[in-house]
């Protein structure tokens, strides 16, 4: 599941395009901020998703410029942040030594 909010839609479809999906069977869940205008092209792995009902996920996603690592750390879910390097990154660098945090960077 890679939630995506605004302003970080496109850099996660395309890292989840060109990166996760090349050498992965797995097929990659968006949940776009209800404001998002972003269209997908036609992927096999890539799908668009309005709701989280009766729907389970192996990992979830996040970008480093979204406050939503916060919010999972009070959960027992591991995640994963996608660390872009022409992007400031938001978390802490205290957070950085969570074992509930994977980085994957691009």
């Amino acid at each position: 599941l890679v939630l995506a909010g605004l302003h970080d839609v496109k850099d996660l479809y395309y890292f989840v395009k060109n990166t996760a999906t090349k050498n992965n069977k797995k097929i990659f869940y968006f949940k776009l901020h209800p404001k998002s205008k972003f269209n997908f092209n036609s992927e096999k792995r890539i799908k668009k998703i309005t709701s989280f009902e009766k729907k389970f996920f192996s990992n979830i996603i996040v970008s480093q410029t979204s406050s939503l690592p916060y919010d999972f750390l009070g959960s027992n879910r591991h995640f994963s942040v996608v660390d872009f390097d022409y992007k400031q990154n938001l978390i802490s660098s205290y957070l950085k030594r969570n074992n509930k945090i994977t980085f994957l960077k691009n």
